[in-house]
This record gives C-alpha cells, sequence and structure tokens, in this order.
C-alpha cells in the first residue's frame, strides 16, 4: 500500500495556524482522501476531513 501526499498548504483552524495536508491513498484507488490539519507549533492534529465518493466526514478531538 502507499500513501501519496497531493497538497501542504498554510491554512486556519480556530484562529491559530495549521498546515492543511491532503492525502490519498491506493487502498481506495485514489478516489478518496482525507485532509489532515496539524497545529504549526505542537505538531498536533488538531482536525481531520475525509471525502469518500462524496461521503464527508469530519473529526475534531475533544478537549
Amino acid at each position: 500500500m502507499k500513501a501519496y501526499i497531493l497538497e501542504t498548504t498554510k491554512s486556519e483552524f480556530k484562529g491559530k495556524p495549521v498546515w492543511a495536508v491532503k492525502t490519498t491513498d491506493d487502498i481506495s484507488d485514489q478516489s478518496s482522501y482525507t485532509t489532515y490539519y496539524i497545529d504549526l507549533h505542537t505538531r498536533k492534529i488538531v482536525k481531520q476531513d475525509m471525502d469518500m465518493k462524496g461521503r464527508k466526514m469530519s473529526l475534531e478531538p475533544i478537549l
């Protein structure tokens, strides 16, 4: 299995700067996408968006 990074951009999440990293993989035959929002300072994932052939899901940690 291979995973692919499609795009990396700077963005904002809840007023904080983050990296937005869009990925795909061979399991889904490169038809679904996951975007990870990573805090610039702590390097923790603060949000994850998934798009699986039109079905969408978003995950955020509960603090």
